[in-house]
């Protein structure tokens, strides 16, 4: 079993704005908006392609819900003016979300102190210390003794809200993004099931469209529309803006919080903060736990980590997999500064004689490997593996995405684009997933000639191929290839065929005559495409101008080929020669031709005609 684990990193080796830093600026954009929309303020600078997307969602009255759940989540929001105040302070070039958890940790673990010493009578140093530390989010009235419980759900109703706000961030302006890169170490694996630590989606928009059995397990949830509750025609009659603010964050199931801080033994009396932590979220939120039941199957499991810090706030989840005799793991880093961060925080997980047993040896079962750098999708081999992946799912796509896909590869066979086409494996790849949902025959003829063209214009090696190899199950329990695609790896075999053998003679003996060359063809079993039949027209045209043989003998030689093995396509493709040509000779020896397969043709329906009255 092969498990792929990712982490923030793997969005951000997508090109994909998921930095907490990325979505801070997010909300000061959209505050600077909406001061200009609703106060008449000065429009806010932003990059183009953010500004687009404030354009179309302040002005299509369809987004207007959007922009009142961001304003309710947002607004005087203590977590989010704290972060956007800080962060060019004691957070500066501190962009990962570890720096943001372990800040609300911080602050946290303040409360909880400061919680402890203000219930005493006295006021010590302690209490004026951690007093001035939490005014730096709280107010005066928040931090009295009495006012402490309800401060702590403050907190959380604020964090819930930046969740909620965060998730709107995700949801609508990343996942609307268009991703045009790729990872190829990524794209090698095809694992059976990704655990992924981020809230979108991105995997299974870049890779499972072609890795369509994988299986995810979202451990802190996933970013979804939930704003549906501010949309008008959902409004109940006395609805505030409060109860809707609370039932969208109960539909919100994103985990976003703090590691447990406290020692063991306190931790089942002193429960006061227990809703910041992590592991009350994924319970009380229910969030993904299928990779426990992966964990249980009997088999060796190959582990992929990519884009994940290893840090300790995850250590639980970690330790689940890497203190497994049957779990061997792979852990991608992007250079050197990161692999000692990750073999660091390895060790707070593992303890130092574990990580050295684990990862030294003749048979380690952690290593480290660098990454590959990220690609561009388009006109990649890997281009070409995600549209094969769309078109197996095809009916799962909107109706506009199908046909753009369909367009694409239109355009793509007209442009004669053989770099996008790869090798003929890919392209057999293609007309059988188009053949599965009825459009095998549609693209048939196109796609073998780009097969043939990629042996004979691009130099792809020529192979015979297999026709299992291409065999799925069946809904009434068979195991096969489609008949369809079988027939046409039959088609593109028969060319490989062909062609060895031309290649073959050509290389044999250069003073072989064309009778002897082309001999092989009566002898095989498949049928004489275009490419080879042009050929043969060729040197048969060169013989003639050449005069080296006898005319007759030529001729003779030429019927017998467009009479027997080519005479599928003959007749058409000599029509086609002729459209080409302007030589009065070549216009009149193929005129002479397609006059004899129509001879032929009325012969042989005269034959079978007498044959059926005698029987």
């Amino acid at each position: 079993m092969k498990i792929l684990m990712i982490g923030n990193g793997f969005d951000l080796e997508h090109g994909l704005p998921t930095k907490y830093t990325d979505f801070l600026d997010y909300i000061i954009t959209f505050r600077g908006y909406y001061a200009r929309v609703y106060q008449g303020q000065a429009k806010p600078r932003c990059d183009a392609d953010k500004g687009d997307y404030f354009e179309k969602l302040f002005s299509d009255k369809k987004n207007h819900y959007k922009v009142e759940a961001l304003q309710a989540m947002t607004k005087d929001n203590l977590w989010i003016d704290y972060f956007i105040k800080v962060r060019e302070q004691h957070l500066k070039n501190k962009e990962n979300w570890i720096d943001f958890e372990s800040e609300i940790s911080r602050i946290v673990q303040d409360l909880d102190e400061f919680q402890k010493i203000a219930g005493s009578s006295s006021r010590t140093e302690e209490y004026y210390h951690y007093k001035e530390k939490l005014r730096e989010i709280l107010e005066q009235e928040d931090l009295t003794p009495e006012a402490i419980p309800k401060t702590i759900d403050k907190l959380m109703l604020e964090l819930n809200k930046l969740i909620c706000a965060l998730e709107i961030y995700l949801d609508d302006y990343v996942g609307g993004k268009k991703i045009i890169l790729y990872n190829p170490d990524i794209a090698q694996i095809h694992p059976d099931n990704v655990i992924s630590f981020n809230y979108t989606d991105t995997f299974w928009k870049v890779y499972g469209k072609y890795d369509t059995n994988t299986l995810p397990s979202f451990v802190h949830g996933m970013a979804t529309d939930h704003t549906d509750r501010f949309r008008v025609r959902l409004r109940k009659k006395g609805d505030k803006n409060a109860n809707r603010v609370e039932r969208t964050i109960e539909k919100n199931n994103m985990v976003l919080g703090i590691d447990e801080y406290l020692p063991e033994d306190r931790r089942a009396a002193e429960i006061d903060f227990i809703e910041f932590k992590k592991f009350y979220q994924r319970i009380y939120k229910g969030t993904g736990n299928e990779y426990k039941k992966w964990l249980l199957a009997n088999e060796p499991k190959m582990l992929y980590i990519f884009g994940h810090s290893l840090d300790v706030t995850d250590r639980d989840l970690l330790r689940e997999f890497l203190e497994r005799d049957d779990v061997k793991t792979v852990v991608f880093y992007l250079d050197n500064k990161q692999r000692r961060q990750l073999i660091t925080n390895l060790v707070k997980i593992l303890g130092e004689d574990a990580v050295i047993e684990k990862t030294y040896g003749n048979n380690p079962s952690i290593v480290f490997q660098k990454q590959s750098p990220a690609e561009k999708i388009e006109n990649s081999k890997f281009d070409l593996l995600r549209d094969i992946g769309r078109v197996r799912r095809l009916c799962e796509m909107p109706e506009a995405s199908a046909r753009v896909l369909l367009n694409k590869i239109d355009t793509k066979i007209n442009d004669r684009d053989l770099e996008y086409f790869g090798t003929q494996v890919e392209v057999i790849d293609l007309f059988d997933a188009l053949q599965r949902i009825g459009l095998g025959e549609r693209y048939k003829d196109d796609l073998y000639h780009i097969a043939v063209s990629l042996v004979e214009e691009v130099g792809c090696e020529p192979k015979q191929f297999n026709e299992e190899d291409w065999s799925c199950g069946e809904y009434d329990g068979s195991f096969g290839p489609d008949a369809d695609t079988a027939a046409f790896i039959k088609e593109i075999n028969s060319f490989t065929w062909i062609y060895q053998n031309a290649h073959e003679q050509e290389h044999t003996d250069e003073e072989d005559d064309i009778f002897s060359k082309y001999e092989y063809l009566f002898h095989s079993d498949g049928e004489v495409r275009e490419p080879i039949f042009k050929r043969v027209w060729e040197d048969f045209r060169k013989a003639c101008s050449e005069g080296a043989y006898s005319q007759k003998k030529l001729w003779d030689f030429m019927r017998s080929i467009v009479l027997g093995p080519a005479q599928n396509i003959a007749y058409g493709t000599i029509r086609k020669f002729r459209q080409e040509t302007d030589d009065p000779i070549e216009i009149a020896q193929l005129t002479e031709l397609m006059y004899e397969m129509e001879a032929n043709e009325y012969m042989e329906s005269v034959a079978e005609n007498l044959h059926n009255k005698l029987d």
